[in-house]
């Protein structure tokens, strides 16, 4: 299945988060500690950059679908930068057909779909094992979102075509592998 990504040069118009409400991706210091029961566990640092959005691009890995009285809609992230860390909730950005930028409240967990829980993943060039899903509810006042782009780690991806039914509020999940 292809999937065509549209680029614009208005993906910073219109409202932003503060931090309070999560705009800023985690960043992580720690050590990682690998190892399995038949090796040791060892710590090494993690070198790797944090992943920035900009490197890549979103993929709708399915069709929306309806759970617990949620429009859900997967997407992929497509990593095309050098291999990084991803985390955190990315920041959704929802247009409509004419590029104008619809005004969503986004909230990052309270899901009926996954988990809330923050993780790292090592995503590798090329990688699509990386990504997201969007809830919203299936009811109230609705418009219909045509283009999406996703901020995180101090970028923001080129514009994917979509086609979905926000009413009111989006519900984010985490970045997850």
């Amino acid at each position: 299945m292809a999937f065509a990504a549209v680029v614009s040069t208005s993906c910073t118009t219109g409202p932003h988060r503060t931090a309070a409400e999560g705009a800023t991706p985690v960043r992580r210091t720690t050590p990682i500690t690998t190892g399995t029961a038949s090796t040791p566990a060892r710590t090494v640092a993690a070198s790797r950059p944090t992943c920035s959005a900009v490197d890549g691009i979103l993929v709708p890995s399915a069709p929306p679908f309806i759970n617990a009285d949620r429009l859900i809609q997967p997407f992929g992230y497509l990593n095309q930068g050098p291999p990084c860390f991803a985390d955190g909730f990315p920041v959704l950005r929802l247009y409509n057909a004419q590029n104008e930028f619809l005004s969503i409240r986004e909230v990052d967990g309270n899901i009926v779909l996954g988990t809330a829980v923050v993780a790292r993943y090592l995503l590798q060039t090329g990688n699509l094992l990386g990504g997201f899903n969007i809830e919203t509810p299936t009811s109230g006042s609705c418009v219909t979102a045509s283009y999406v782009s996703a901020s995180f780690g101090g970028g923001t991806t080129p514009l994917a075509a979509i086609s979905y039914r926000v009413c009111g509020t989006v519900y984010v999940t985490p970045i997850f592998e």
